[in-house]
């Protein structure tokens, strides 16, 4: 959180991570003018947003720097060097972010002299209504195992707090949608299409671009919209978008995957003209060969 603390905005910035907070971080410091040098390998997304993102960044002139980094050095000004074709390449920035993994702040509470069970790495390990093997001591949040996302921690609060009042909850692990503030914004949730195979699914995928869309169209911007669906069963997996209005749509590919939806309700709901989210439904659409804004050879959903 360094980060957001600095009271003046640092001409350049240099970024070592490839998750959400390193990724936002570049997105957000290069839009007020900060000239920005992201370093990693992989950004930690599906594939599809992934190569849209790393696209993104090259049109928007963020700095991707994938080599592998040897040397950090901090004095007066920051100098990441890294290994390119065998030599040795410095990068210089008036300031360095490292997005580094969150520790749970757990070690220091003495939480294992009233006997509750604690992992190496600090996490808690509870069941599914957050009790810990101390049947009158719970714990929610970033310090036990799961996605590190504000709304699961509020999804447990709520979720401990009715099982305290001794009311029915639903243990079921809900889907958590992850939203990327980049520009434009990325939203994913449920599977992506390698978990999909490795689940043993027949994997059939639908994707549509933004630019043939009519609110893009009138509006601006790119991206896409990808749906990953059972093939045998219909059920859809999973649901990918980056571009203008994605933190505003995860909010229906949470519910379609929540109420088990399949392929045919996705296409049933008509959606506002001209909106994004009928890239939703021409997206689904692909999957059949029936988006009426794409070419045939792009709309047979890939198998595997």
């Amino acid at each position: 959180e360094q980060l957001y603390q600095l009271e003046q905005l640092p001409e350049s910035l240099l970024i070592i991570g490839s998750d959400t907070l390193a990724l936002e971080a570049a997105a957000c410091f290069h839009a007020l003018g900060t000239e920005v040098t992201l370093f990693a390998d992989q950004l930690s997304l599906e594939p599809s947003l992934e190569k849209e993102l790393k696209r993104t960044f090259k049109k928007q002139k963020i700095r991707l720097v994938s080599d592998v980094v040897t040397r950090i050095e901090a004095s007066s000004d920051a100098t990441v060097t890294v290994m390119k074709n065998g030599e040795e390449v410095a990068y210089q920035g008036a300031y360095l972010f490292q997005s580094l993994s969150r520790i749970p702040n757990s070690l220091t509470l003495g939480l294992e002299r009233i006997g509750v069970t604690l992992a190496e790495d600090g996490m808690i390990p509870v069941d599914a209504y957050g009790q810990t093997n101390q049947p009158h001591i719970y714990a929610i949040g970033d310090v036990t195992p799961g996605p590190q996302l504000a709304i699961r921690a509020i999804h447990e609060a709520k979720r401990t707090a009715a099982h305290l009042a001794g009311q029915d909850v639903d243990s079921t692990t809900p889907y958590y949608p992850t939203v990327l503030r980049t520009f434009p914004p990325i939203a994913s949730v449920g599977m992506t299409e390698q978990e999909a195979r490795e689940a043993g699914h027949t994997v059939q995928s639908g994707q549509f671009p933004l630019n043939a869309n009519g609110a893009t169209t009138i509006e601006g911007g790119s991206g896409f919209v990808k749906v990953i669906a059972d093939e045998q069963t219909s059920l859809i997996l999973g649901i990918h978008m980056i571009g203008d209005d994605a933190h505003r749509l995860v909010g229906q590919f949470t519910q379609a995957l929540e109420l088990t939806a399949k392929r045919e309700d996705l296409l049933f709901p008509v959606m506002a003209h001209p909106s994004r989210g009928e890239a939703l439904t021409e997206s689904m659409e692909a999957l059949f060969g029936q988006s009426i804004h794409l070419p045939p050879r792009q709309q047979v959903g890939s198998r595997a």
